[in-house]
């Protein structure tokens, strides 16, 4: 899969005669600009002071909805620094947003103007896919339809033996005018096709008093199953899910500690086929193993769902962790959540969740931890086994050496146990995985993986685009746990060079292209393996590796809790 896309440079505070901050003061009015993407973007203060063409285009009240919903700050309101960093972290996370700066600007009489300049991202998304020298999927559409932040997709597949593939994305924040994401997709893909439907406000700022998560969900698809020195086959899974929560806030903000308290109903129901098929250029065909007839089936479950949490964080400013120049928020301090759920219907079991964030350091050496778990506990046995449990560590070392140098040094491990599902780890998966191990044939239930990475700007500071190079080590292992097929791996290992890019210059995101070398070769792993690949980590919580996502049953209203 490739997607082109371009993201604009960053945007600093506007420089005026009269420039303010927020003590309290009353504020008069709030202005809105937006500002096409540009390769030289709006870096200069004294560019956006002294070139009327750089000062982009103030918005009417009506176009400017999508962004007033994240805002904390009103108009007739005292203006809080507090709810001005906020306002300003929240607009930056917003998908068409490229970068953000909230500037008060003195209005007389203790009364200060509020001037929000807002960098777009290049809307335009295309994608797609080759089989071949033949195109297989294509992808196209838009971040900001009709500059109203609306994400708007379309997808077509080839489905040569089986059934041409169709689907669409539809996303709206500040839905209905607040901080609410709105997302309905689906698609019939080939094989299988998925329907989604997610409302959601996510608790997002320490001042937020409330949020809720709807979500609705029905899928079938056709997962992969290695099995070690046997030929790729897969199994048919149906799965069907729902989760309503809603979360409180409890305690006062600005004393750097509050509580957390949420309520919700969820359920779901799956089902995996005990044969196994070969997808094939001519359709599917049956495969004579037996190894899942004992282990796989229906299962459905159904929770009432509490959870409490605590959280304790600060957020800064920091540049060239994840991206080349671009500044992205650091969460520094706490946060813990719990979540429990006695199980209701015929199939009861007991579920238990928890998530943990720790974040220290400075803008130029910071280190985060963040842990999820998610299990469940038979009630039928009375004997209070475990069920299943899926559980993800991620711990990260960021340290700037010099004005140019980033090292990166990260610790990921992941396991599956008893899964309801015919689930594997593997060292294929592109954000779990090791680089040079992408046709590997092994999956296990355990993965460890560590990774080293040193970088170097090459471009100044006056370039119109970002260009760095670097080398990495990578090295992991697998144990089999109970998974299907799974096998105790050797240690690997890989190490190459990496060439990264972002355009124009202080893009968030950053395409990169990796030249590998596994060290530890086994059964259909490649000598030599270039990787092109595009990413924006920048907003966020590190993202759990994608065969670690798709085993998760949804944990309700821990779901909502976001930055």
């Amino acid at each position: 899969m490739f997607v082109a896309d371009a993201p604009p440079a960053a945007v600093t505070p506007v420089v005026e005669p009269e420039f303010a901050t927020c003590n309290g003061e009353t504020i008069s009015r709030i202005d809105v600009y937006r500002y096409a993407p540009a390769a030289r973007g709006l870096r200069a203060g004294e560019r956006q002071a002294t070139d009327p063409s750089a000062r982009g285009r103030r918005l009417d009240n009506a176009d400017t909805d999508v962004i007033r919903a994240y805002l904390r700050i009103r108009e007739d309101a005292p203006c809080l620094e507090q709810n001005r960093a906020d306002s300003e972290r929240l607009i930056r996370r917003l998908p068409f947003v490229a970068s953000a700066a909230i500037t008060p600007v003195a209005d007389g009489n203790g009364r200060v103007r509020i001037r929000v300049d807002v960098v777009n991202e290049f809307p335009l998304v295309v994608g797609g896919g080759l089989r071949g020298l033949k195109l297989d999927e294509i992808r196209l559409g838009t971040l900001d339809f009709q500059e109203r932040g609306t994400t708007l997709i379309g997808s077509l597949q080839r489905g040569d033996a089986y059934r041409d593939g169709i689907g669409a994305h539809y996303g709206q924040p500040g839905f209905l005018g607040g901080p609410r994401d709105l997302t309905v997709s689906g698609a019939f893909a080939p094989l299988g096709g998925h329907a989604r439907l997610t409302l959601v406000q996510p608790l997002l700022a320490e001042a937020q008093a409330n949020a809720f998560l709807l979500q609705l969900s029905t899928a079938e698809r056709y997962d992969n199953v290695y099995r070690n020195t046997a030929e790729t086959a897969a199994a048919r899974v149906q799965r069907s899910a729902y989760q309503f929560g809603v979360l409180q806030r409890i305690g006062r903000p600005g004393r750097g500690l509050i509580g957390i308290a949420g309520l919700a109903m969820l359920g779901s129901y799956t089902e995996a086929d005990r044969n196994l098929v070969f997808v094939t250029d001519s359709g599917l065909q049956p495969v004579t193993d037996t190894t899942l007839d004992a282990h796989y089936g229906v299962f459905q479950s159904h929770h009432v769902a509490a959870l409490v949490g605590l959280r304790a964080l600060r957020f800064r400013r920091a540049g060239r962790f994840d991206a080349l120049r671009a500044e992205q928020d650091i969460a520094q301090g706490a946060e813990l959540t719990l979540v429990f759920g006695p199980g209701i219907g015929p199939d009861r079991d007991d579920l238990i969740a928890s998530g943990l964030y720790l974040g220290a350091g400075t803008p130029r050496s910071f280190v985060s931890l963040q842990a999820n778990f998610e299990g469940r506990i038979r009630q039928a046995l009375g004997d209070g086994t475990w069920r299943f449990g899926v559980g993800h560590v991620h711990l990260t070392w960021f340290r700037l050496r010099s004005e140019r140098r980033t090292s990166t040094l990260t610790l990921q491990g992941s396991v599956l146990e008893g899964h309801p599902l015919p689930s594997q780890l593997t060292m294929r998966d592109v954000e779990g995985g090791l680089l040079g191990y992408g046709e590997s044939q092994r999956a296990g239930g355990q993965r460890i993986v560590a990774r080293a990475e040193d970088r170097w700007l090459v471009t100044g500071s006056a370039a119109r685009f970002d260009l760095a190079v670097g080398t990495f080590a990578d090295v992991g292992q697998l144990w089999a746990r109970d998974v299907p097929f799974g096998v105790d791996s050797p240690l690997m290992s890989s190490v190459g060079v990496s060439l990264y890019g972002a355009y124009p210059s202080g893009g968030r995101r950053v395409y990169r292209v990796d030249l590998g070398v596994p060290l530890s070769r086994g059964p259909g792993d490649r000598a030599l393996v270039l990787r092109f690949s595009t990413f924006d980590r920048i907003i966020g919580r590190s993202r759990e590796p994608r065969d670690v996502r798709t085993t998760r049953f949804e944990t309700g209203p821990a779901t909502a809790i976001r930055w």
